[in-house]
């Protein structure tokens, strides 16, 4: 008895209407942010004063050390001491932190920078905070209502490209099974596929095809019925031509 599965999974047709969600733009995180020195416009200060040891960029919510007065930004440093608390380069343990300069943040803070998403915005340091708010060159998250992925588009100009994209390989979309025309989602459709009642199964011995959902009463009865049918008929038929 054998299966019938002449399908092919990726071809049938499913519904391309996927509602995806633009995940509400929050403060962006400034821990994940680096300012490298060629965003700096004006009032450029000496290199001491505004670059962290660690990453050699921009300072960002900086933090210096009590004992070598070196400065890093917080979050450069917070991920050290993590590993180790100790400065990483005075090796002073445990790592403590000095009360920072205010001179050192009149300096940051008066300094002019672009918009480290190339907006084309130019602004002091000290609103970078505030900018980041409306900037609208920050990459967009959209979350998927269909399989929970979530899409980052960091080219505003991506984003129907990217969403049709995702579309074409969601394990959310919904699909029709070809045996009983229920639909289930393309993660679940093959399982179903595979143990779907409906799907026909070709018998060897009575020469018919049937859906799974009826196979034990076929073995049982209906294939001994159809053989035997089959038998009567093949006489009459050789009758006839006597």
């Amino acid at each position: 008895m054998d299966e019938i599965t002449n399908f092919n999974l990726d071809e049938i047709q499913c519904d391309e209407k996927i509602n995806f969600i633009l995940e509400k733009r929050q403060n962006f995180d400034l821990n994940l942010l680096k300012l490298p020195e060629s965003l700096i416009s004006q009032n450029k200060p000496s290199e001491e004063f505004f670059m962290c040891k660690l990453c050699k960029n921009i300072l960002i919510e900086p933090k210096e050390c009590f004992e070598c007065e070196d400065l890093f930004c917080s979050s450069c440093i917070k991920k050290k001491i993590e590993k180790q608390d100790e400065c990483p380069f005075c090796r002073e343990s445990p790592f403590k932190e000095a009360k920072f300069n205010k001179q050192l943040y009149y300096i940051l803070n008066q300094m002019i920078i672009k918009c480290p998403f190339y907006c084309e915005e130019i602004f002091m340091y000290e609103d970078l905070s505030k900018h980041l708010k409306s900037c609208q060159n920050i990459p967009k998250v959209y979350k998927c209502k269909l399989c929970d992925m979530k899409i980052k588009i960091e080219n505003p100009d991506n984003d129907n490209f990217l969403l049709t994209e995702h579309n074409k390989s969601c394990t959310g979309l919904l699909k029709k099974c070809i045996h009983c025309n229920n639909e289930f989602q393309k993660m679940h459709l093959q399982s179903h596929m595979k143990h779907c009642e409906y799907k026909l199964f070709f018998c060897s011995i009575c020469k018919m095809k049937f859906p799974g959902k009826f196979r034990l009463a076929h073995n049982d009865f209906y294939c001994r019925q159809i053989t035997e049918l089959h038998k009567i008929f093949e006489k009459i038929m050789q009758n006839i031509y006597i």
